[in-house]
């Protein structure tokens, strides 16, 4: 995939509604009481969460080199954050990448 495709990929997929469900996801820490405040159905939050996901799911494929040295060197996480976020125009929320990130490469929360 190219850089352009996977930018389109990630900016296509990363609406205002699932930004507003992630800020509201991190104060609640819990999808029901998330998908509530953000008034919408705990479904509907579930399926906004897997896109975001499947978002950075995209950056990591598209990287598998970087992949292997971020799991040598867990601060390196910070470099994937960077392609989400350039990759949204800046629209992703920064922790919520991150925690996806961790989940996804199986990183410790301290490194």
């Amino acid at each position: 995939m190219s850089e352009p495709q996977l930018r389109a990929l990630v900016r296509s997929r990363l609406k205002t509604r699932q930004l507003s469900l992630l800020i509201h996801l991190d104060e609640q820490r819990c999808v029901l009481r998330a998908a509530e405040s953000a008034g919408m159905t705990q479904p509907a939050a579930s399926k906004l969460l897997r896109d975001i996901e499947a978002a950075v799911d995209a950056v990591i494929a598209a990287n598998p080199q970087k992949v292997e040295e971020v799991k040598l060197k867990p601060k390196l996480a910070a470099w994937f954050v960077g392609q989400v976020m350039k990759q949204t125009g800046g629209k992703a929320n920064p922790a919520a990448v991150n925690a996806a990130l961790k989940t996804r490469l199986n990183l410790p929360d301290e490194g």
